[in-house]
């Protein structure tokens, strides 16, 4: 039984992202959202390259994960968590393109349902902690 909102919501953003992956809109805005992030962030850094520029997710994902650790209030571990998956879904699959060289995977939703599993793990694992965390204080 699910004691908490501090693992309920991990396992919600999952579902939503593996139930979407086989009619991916969410998973394709954002995509389109995070493409416009590293435009930016390319416009701000001049000659970086694209592999790097794509290491901004990663690390803009771990610090929502952190947040998402130490946030008390609901509202603010929605926030964090729908922040962490869009980084960390960026980074996963902006990192299988580099791998499949495009994202020819096949399947074509087989690439989606890895990146959401991968995506919302560090919010599983941060949202396991705290509640063994409480559960011990």
């Amino acid at each position: 039984m699910i004691k908490s909102e501090n693992i309920s919501i991990p396992l919600v953003i999952a579902g939503v992202l593996i139930l979407g992956s086989f009619v991916p809109i969410i998973q394709i805005a954002m995509l389109h959202g995070n493409g416009t992030l590293m435009y930016v962030m390319d416009l701000l850094v001049d000659n970086i390259s694209e592999s790097t520029l794509n290491y901004v997710n990663l690390y803009f994902g771990i610090l929502c994960v952190i947040a998402f650790f130490f946030s008390k209030r609901l509202g603010y571990k929605i926030l964090w968590a729908i922040f962490s998956t869009f980084f960390l879904h960026g980074f996963i699959v902006f990192l299988e393109l580099d791998f499949t060289n495009g994202g020819d995977t096949s399947p074509y939703f087989l690439g989606f349902i890895i990146a959401g599993v991968l995506s919302s793990l560090p919010l599983l694992v941060a949202g396991y902690v705290k509640e063994r965390k409480e559960a011990s204080t």
